[in-house]
């Protein structure tokens, strides 16, 4: 038996994602200092490999290749990874 994802599955996991997304962001642009990758995780309800899969997309490091966007930037500051918006994710978050 094969795990197959048809098109309204994976167009689930995709509006899924994006709201993560939105929802990490909107949660970035109220700090105003950098915040560890472990509270958002517990604020947002999110798993951390969510949360890296998320910053894959959205931080300033290439990754595989692809560049991300360059909205987050994360620090890793002894065991403790912290995240912030840039300024062009907050400019991106203005936007919305």
């Amino acid at each position: 038996m094969t795990m197959e994802t048809t098109a309204p599955e994976a167009e689930q996991a995709d509006l899924a994602m994006l709201a993560q997304i939105e929802a990490l962001m909107l949660a970035l642009r109220q700090e105003a200092q950098p915040v560890s990758a472990q509270k958002l995780c517990k604020r947002l309800q999110i798993r951390m490999s969510t949360l890296l899969r998320c910053l894959a997309y959205l931080g300033e490091q290439d990754m595989a290749g692809q560049a991300g966007l360059g909205w987050v930037h994360s620090e890793q500051q002894g065991e403790r990874l912290l995240l912030s918006l840039t300024a062009l994710g907050h400019a991106t978050c203005a936007s919305w």
